[in-house]
């Protein structure tokens, strides 16, 4: 039985998401325990596991919030902008390594936008700000 185009996609969607909440998860503090399939999320000074699948950063402002803070509070970002029709996170300097990332809201909610420049800031993070 073939998949229609649609399965595919929410499937791929499904992977992206479950995917990028580890990696913001992750970028939070929070540690993978390989052999249990879940993240250690720290909750206060509780341990709660909860697997990627289950967390809220796509979707929830709460659970989203909190990291564009964080990622504003890195040296390397002036500013984290959410303005119609643009999403902006810009650079601390021209000499900076980190170049601007503007993400468009057309076709995608407003949340959806924010979590996207979200997983590209991290993603970029990992790569040069976390390794100098």
């Amino acid at each position: 039985m073939h998949k229609t185009r649609e399965a595919i996609d929410e499937q791929q969607k499904a992977e992206f998401i479950k995917e990028s909440n580890k990696l913001i998860a992750e970028f939070m503090g929070n540690t993978y325990e390989k052999g249990l399939g879940h993240l250690v999320v720290n909750m206060d000074t509780h341990k709660n596991y909860i697997s990627s699948e289950h967390m809220k950063y796509h979707s929830s402002y709460d659970w989203l919030m909190p990291v564009v803070e964080k990622i504003e509070e890195v040296d390397v970002v002036a500013s984290f902008q959410i303005e119609q029709p643009t999403i902006y996170i810009w650079a601390s300097s021209e000499n900076s390594t980190f170049e601007d990332i503007e993400i468009e809201i057309f076709n995608k909610t407003k949340i959806e936008a924010v979590h996207q420049a979200v997983v590209e800031f991290i993603k970029w993070y990992n790569t040069n700000a976390a390794n100098s």
